[in-house]
């Protein structure tokens, strides 16, 4: 054996070593989640998708690949240590057929108990009963094993299934423990989204969903680190319409990987001058010591002036989107600048889209509130930060996100506004 090859085998040995099991008895882990108030964990995120599609002799095929940057923020953590939570993917890219397309994800709030089950979900698009997985409910040895019941969905396929999870093993790391659970998923089809049906038609779907994973848990910290998944579902759809039925077969296997980021690595873009949110100043070039009759000479005349229910002063607003808050007193004299473009965005990188969470870490967790109602397009709540001269409106009901296409999801930023600072009393009914 040449000194390579023994180097080798001892690394192997050494690696094996690191998470082996001990004698039996000798340790147990126990899963808790330990996030604080404020705290915000990053992770690289990054995932591909392999879809086919038949129909009779016909096949199709196509593919994707998603980028984003994971992002974790603790609102808030309760006496008896249920935590607010917040998720969301920022920097979100897809890229498909030689495109790719930055996208705004909808941000996920969940109160969490440190036992990992999820007792209240209160924005996103989550159905899982655990969070970040399903812990054991008990302290595991190496070796031991738990299952748990969970929804699937990828791609239009959905389905219900089993994950057990196994304690492969626990390294010793600088920063403390480190378990490796490895899990297995087995399940089977419910439904799957095959595009608009005719009038009349109804569909059926079965199939079988497959997967296996490794995910990294930090004991002491109680985190998740990183994690890695294959998945496979496999569905058969069956349409019936008029007396005829079609039979569609669907096959897509996902990857995904995620991976600790540094917050140090996590650094704020410099904004152009022409798209600078400035609290209490302006936004690009407009100011708010000029007047409606400055912005008019600039801009043309604005498109309509709205009165907003809940609000003090009315709104016009230009088909640029900029949008200017009239004193009623003086039609003439701004009060505020309004923005619901992402290419906008203030010092500290928040623009449109960005979520709740992220404006609270950004600029104080205890901003004057007013929510607000418009007719024919939902709730806003508005966080209004009076000191500095800026507000956000975050969008609060799917009536407002699902308006059209130029709106935020729920729990993401609509529009900011700015005004002259300690004057918000001009815009919102502050108490």
């Amino acid at each position: 054996m040449s000194r390579a090859m023994r180097v080798a085998v001892v690394m192997v040995a050494l690696t094996a070593a690191l998470w082996a099991a001990p004698a039996a008895g000798q340790e147990t882990v126990e899963f808790q989640l330990r996030l604080g108030r404020g705290e915000v964990v990053h992770a690289t995120f990054t995932a591909s998708a392999e879809i086919a599609f038949q129909v009779a002799d016909q096949r199709q095929t196509a593919s994707f690949t998603v980028e984003a940057r994971e992002v974790t923020r603790v609102l808030a953590v309760d006496p008896d240590g249920t935590i607010t939570v917040e998720v969301v993917f920022e920097d979100f890219r897809i890229s498909e057929g030689g495109r790719t397309e930055e996208t705004i994800d909808a941000p996920i709030t969940l109160k969490v108990r440190p036992d990992g089950r999820v007792v209240e979900r209160q924005t996103g698009d989550y159905s899982e009963e655990d969070f970040p997985f399903g812990f054991p409910g008990r302290a595991a040895r190496i070796g031991e094993r738990w299952t748990r019941q969970t929804r699937l969905e990828e791609g239009g396929i959905t389905g219900q299934g089993t994950v057990t999870y196994t304690l492969a093993g626990v390294e010793r790391a600088a920063e403390g423990r480190v378990a490796r659970i490895t899990y297995a998923v087995e399940g089977q089809v419910s439904g799957a989204d095959i595009g608009p049906l005719p009038p009349g038609a109804q569909s059926r779907a079965t199939g079988t969903i497959r997967g296996t994973g490794e995910l990294f848990w930090a004991v002491e910290r109680g985190r998740l680190l990183r994690l890695n998944d294959e998945t496979t579902f496999e569905a058969q759809v069956e349409v019936s319409a008029q007396g005829q039925t079609i039979r569609v077969a669907l096959a897509l296997q996902s990857k995904a990987q995620r991976v600790p980021l540094a917050a140090e690595r996590v650094t704020v873009p410099a904004v152009a001058a022409e798209f600078l949110i400035a609290p209490g100043r302006g936004i690009g070039p407009f100011a708010l010591d000029q007047s409606v009759a400055d912005l008019t000479g600039r801009l043309g005349n604005p498109t309509n002036r709205d009165p907003t229910p809940g609000l003090r002063a009315p709104v016009v607003f230009w088909t640029s989107g900029l949008g200017a808050l009239v004193d009623p007193a003086d039609g003439n004299r701004l009060v505020g600048l309004e923005i619901a473009d992402r290419r906008y965005r203030t010092d500290k990188g928040i623009a449109f889209g960005f979520s709740q969470g992220a404006v609270l870490m950004a600029y104080g967790m205890s901003p004057a509130r007013q929510e607000i109602t418009m007719p024919n397009l939902g709730g806003a709540r508005i966080m209004i930060y009076n000191d500095l001269g800026i507000a956000f409106a975050i969008t609060s009901d799917k009536q407002h996100a699902e308006a059209g296409p130029g709106h935020a999801p729920v729990g993401a930023v609509d529009w900011i506004t700015i005004f002259p600072p300690g004057q918000a009393s001009r815009i919102y009914a502050l108490p």
